[in-house]
């Protein structure tokens, strides 16, 4: 037919003159006939807004009851320009229009062709996080049209995808599900391919008893049925075995799958990539390297959109430890970068924060490893950008989402913005950045999105990034973004450390252009982590964990020269802990004479970054409350506090343990915030959201982990000191399971959300007479220095007083009311790791 003319306004005309016609269903058959040839060959996404908006116009004026047939292939015509334009939000609701539709016309024929296109991947750059949500209008339609293999192989889609989030339980429950509905149809034979999925998924995620299981049980079935094993469960098992270390096994089943005929192209790749792992961890590099290179041959000729992103990880995971074998640095180096850049790609369309927390945790603990296993000398471009990566957290994710609507602001108009800040609240409501544990594992939106906050944002977001040139909410957790960030600190005058204790005991230090990789002291760090550990629960064990502790203090400073020389010479140093949360930095800092004096002449800070997103510069600090227990045998919490907003000259207030909201009202008209109390550890509870700092049988909370971090993002304070035990522990899980990933939840994590504050806290106890001299340090230093220098001068000058000048502050800041111990207590106490390690000033970056 002749071209038409796209404009909204001519094609609208046009097709109300086609509506006048005598062959109205078959002219209107032929100009969707001609729209859908527009987009069939590899559409440019202009042409395909333009076929939409023609389509959409269709729908509207065609009249559904006179021409039924006509109507659903218009909507299957802009079902698949949305599907190409990844407008998931309407894909789901055209499809459920589509269905009733076809249901009332008796013509299925339309809806079985759309859904064809969205199982067969026909979507554009959708939003994966509503991929359930499709999936489930999908099988309601297909349950009403007895396809149940169709419907089975929609539970399995979603069983993947949830797999591929790390969400394990989900997928579980889904292919539970599946073989269920299976059972009750009577359709067994599919159910052997769903149970032979669930084997699958218990592989990827390690559950190596429950895949054994499923293994036995499938094998009964074969050999009940006298069939053979089909290749792909076969295959599946050779993973399972190389898992289990047992490669000559694994090895052997590959290469029997290789051998075959019809092994397809695409299967070859991922068979050879397994197979090139089996070799290297027996030995046989030739054959590692051969293996390998079949597989990389395979992808250049088929070209990476031929794959899934778990292969195109893998495979670069894969590389990088066979070269790392080899000895071949270089490509190692490029393997990381290129799982760095995939990782990225992968995770551009995931919203949720925990799927992407759950995306990276599939990987980073290898990534770390290989990444611990670079030459342990090079420049520092070499290594910053895969450090960018594999520090990044769901703080930094939701801080990122935050910036990104200051961002979009003025962009946007007063009704989307106050839209989206009302979504943002839901978030946080909901449990942003970090959900619950019992409600993350069942966070299933196969079933619903259950009034899941995130389901709303996610459309808004979509709709935003249509309508306006924005960047993703997640651009400054972007390699590209943090990377630049980190080169800027170092230029800065800053030392960097990243601390590897958990990925083969090492640390990474980053100076100038330079970076250095020096070895932990295992047995040490391992007595010192076991011993932190207990102390932080039960706090029984003392005199060993000091004692730990100066082991450990001993080993270090023998171990890491190389950055202790480093540190000497320059004019700070900010430090990434680690998920272990175990490095007690200031062992090396403190008790060193020469860093201990550029520290007290104000030319050395110490920072401690929990989360990758920039600090706000402005200290400016004109007020503070303070807060003690109503009862307590503490001697100095008030005095100290008291002392601080005299000595500073704020305006201040102290309240006695108040209830939450009114702690958190009077906060919002504070600079600074002073806690000085007893204090529990947020690993006592059994999920960090529990947490409260006064402990899990206090009468009222103040100071929850969870209120704090759905509130502290709108609030100002600057500066948060917490003088209490524990206060500043962070641990690495939920109910649910141990992170992989580098989350560090606790109070200063939570304090932190505000994006313009530090946090002063302890990793263990705190001596109550050492902390009232710190205050009282830091007290004076605020006058003429910003909260994070005070801070070390604080611990500095500490360590270096005279018995005269403690007695002397002591009583300053108690006004001389307190008996004081003898002078070689005081003494004694000074110099003690015990009592200056346990201190972190947290920040961002």
């Amino acid at each position: 037919m002749d071209d038409i003319n796209l404009d909204p306004c001519e094609f609208s005309e046009f097709i109300q003159g086609v509506l006048q016609d005598d062959n109205v269903e078959y002219r209107l058959e032929d100009i969707d006939d001609y729209l859908i040839n527009l987009i069939s060959n590899s559409p440019e996404l202009d042409k395909v807004r333009e076929v939409e908006r023609c389509a959409k116009i269709v729908v509207e004026l065609i009249n559904p009851n006179i021409y039924g047939y006509s109507y659903s292939w218009a909507l299957h015509s802009l079902l698949a320009c949305e599907c190409i334009l990844g407008k998931v939000d309407e894909v789901i609701v055209n499809l459920e229009k589509l269905i009733s539709h076809c249901e009332s016309l008796g013509s299925k024929t339309p809806c079985i062709s759309a859904i064809r296109n969205i199982k067969q991947g026909l979507l554009g750059e959708i939003a994966v996080d509503k991929y359930p949500y499709l999936l489930k209008v999908i099988v309601d339609f297909l349950k009403e049209n007895d396809s149940e293999i169709e419907v089975a192989k929609c539970y399995v889609s979603a069983a993947y995808f949830f797999s591929d989030n790390d969400s394990y339980r989900s997928a579980v429950d889904v292919l539970d599900d599946a073989l269920e509905y299976l059972e009750e149809k009577g359709n067994l034979d599919f159910g052997f391919e769903v149970l032979s999925v669930k084997h699958s998924i218990c592989i990827t995620n390690e559950d190596h008893s429950s895949a054994i299981k499923i293994w036995d049980e499938l094998l009964e079935v074969c050999e009940k049925n006298e069939i053979n094993l089909p290749d792909d469960l076969v295959l599946n098992h050779a993973t399972l075995l190389m898992q289990l270390k047992k490669f000559d096994d694994a090895i052997k089943l590959y290469l029997e799958a290789l051998s075959q005929q019809d092994c397809e192209v695409k299967k070859r790749a991922v068979i050879s990539v397994n197979i090139s792992a089996s070799y290297r961890e027996n030995g046989n590099l030739e054959a590692a390297s051969k293996y390998m290179h079949d597989a990389r041959v395979i992808l250049a000729e088929l070209g990476s959109d031929s794959f899934d992103d778990d292969f195109l990880l893998e495979i670069e995971l894969i590389d990088a430890k066979n070269n790392l074998i080899y000895g071949d640095q270089n490509t190692l180096k490029k393997c990381l970068f290129s799982f760095a850049f995939r990782m990225n790609e992968t995770l551009k369309n995931t919203f949720k924060i925990h799927y992407r927390r759950g995306i990276r945790s599939r990987y980073f603990g290898r990534f770390e490893n290989l990444i611990a296993s670079l030459a342990t000398t090079g420049v520092a471009a070499d290594i910053i950008p895969l450090l960018a990566l594999s520090r990044i957290n769901q703080s930094a994710d939701w801080l990122s989402l935050l910036k990104w609507k200051e961002d979009i602001s003025s962009i946007i108009s007063h009704d989307e913005l106050v839209q989206l800040s009302e979504s943002i609240d839901r978030l946080a409501d909901y449990g942003a950045p970090h959900l619950y544990g019992f409600a993350e594992k069942y966070d299933n939106a196969f079933y619903g999105n259950n009034n899941d906050p995130w389901d709303l944002f996610i459309t808004q977001v979509e709709i935003l990034k249509y309508k306006y040139d924005i960047k993703s909410p997640y651009h400054y957790t972007s390699n590209e973004y943090i990377s630049t960030l980190l080169h800027d600190r170092i230029h800065n005058g800053n030392v960097l450390i990243f601390d590897f204790s958990a990925s083969q005991s090492k640390l990474i230090t980053i100076s100038d252009n330079n970076y250095i990789i020096e070895n932990l002291p295992d047995e040490e760090g391992r007595n010192f982590y076991i011993e932190l550990n207990k102390f932080r629960l039960s706090g029984d064990n003392r005199t060993q964990f000091n004692q730990t502790l100066i082991n450990y203090q001993n080993t270090l400073i023998d171990n890491i020269k190389e950055s202790i020389s480093i540190l000497e010479d320059s004019g700070g140093v900010i430090f990434f802990p680690s998920k272990m949360d175990s490095f007690p930095l200031n062992i090396l800092l403190i008790s060193n004479d020469q860093i201990r004096k550029k520290i007290l002449s104000g030319n050395f800070e110490i920072r401690s970054c929990l989360c990758l997103h920039p600090k706000d510069e402005s200290f400016e600090i004109h007020s503070c409350l303070g807060m003690v227990e109503s009862t307590t045998n503490l001697e100095y919490d008030k005095a100290e506090i008291q002392y601080f907003i005299n000595t500073t000259g704020l305006n201040g207030e102290i309240l006695y343990q108040p209830d939450q909201k009114d702690f958190f009202e009077r906060v919002a008209t504070h600079d600074s915030i002073v806690i000085s109390q007893h204090g529990f550890s947020a690993a006592m509870f059994t999920d960090p959201v529990f947490a409260d700092l006064a402990g899990p049988h206090a009468e009222r909370r103040t100071l929850s982990y969870s209120y704090l971090q759905s509130h502290s993002y709108k609030m100002n304070y600057k500066l948060v000191m917490l003088n209490a035990c524990y206060g500043g522990t962070l641990v690495n899980r939920n109910y649910f399971k141990l992170f992989r990933t580098h989350e560090l939840l606790g109070y200063p994590q939570a304090f932190l959300l505000n994006r313009k504050s530090i946090v002063i806290a302890a990793s263990w106890t705190i001596v109550d007479r050492y902390n009232a001299l710190i205050m009282h340090n830091f007290s004076n230093f605020m006058k003429m220095y910003g909260p994070s220098k005070s801070y070390g001068m604080s611990l500095a000058k500490a360590f270096e007083m005279s018995i005269s000048e403690i007695i002397s502050a002591l009583n300053e800041i108690s006004g001389g009311t307190l008996q004081l111990p003898n002078e070689q207590h005081l003494d004694v106490m000074i110099g003690q790791p015990f009592c200056f390690a346990t201190y972190q000033n947290y920040t961002l970056l």
